[in-house]
């Protein structure tokens, strides 16, 4: 038997650096509605936050970025069997 060890799987989560004309400092928010399976669907939820800033404050800045972060997995110690 051969020992097949699953690989991580990845996902991704959205944060956006956003600066109001009325503070001097920059803000980082972190989504909290991910994480996302895709770069695009994260992307477009980061967009979402900064329009949502906006609608609140009167931006000077604004940026979204995604990390990668490995999904986690209740199984992640589990070793698959496979027959050879």
């Amino acid at each position: 038997m051969e020992r097949i060890h699953r690989q991580e799987e990845k996902v991704f989560k959205a944060i956006i650096v956003i600066a109001s004309i009325n503070s001097m400092t920059a803000m980082q928010l972190e989504d909290k509605k991910g994480p996302y399976l895709t770069s695009k669907e994260c992307y477009y939820r980061g967009a979402e936050m900064i329009r949502e800033a906006a609608n609140r404050l009167p931006l000077a800045f604004a940026s979204s970025i995604c990390l990668v972060i490995p999904k986690k997995d209740e199984s992640e110690n589990k070793v698959e069997e496979k027959d050879v």
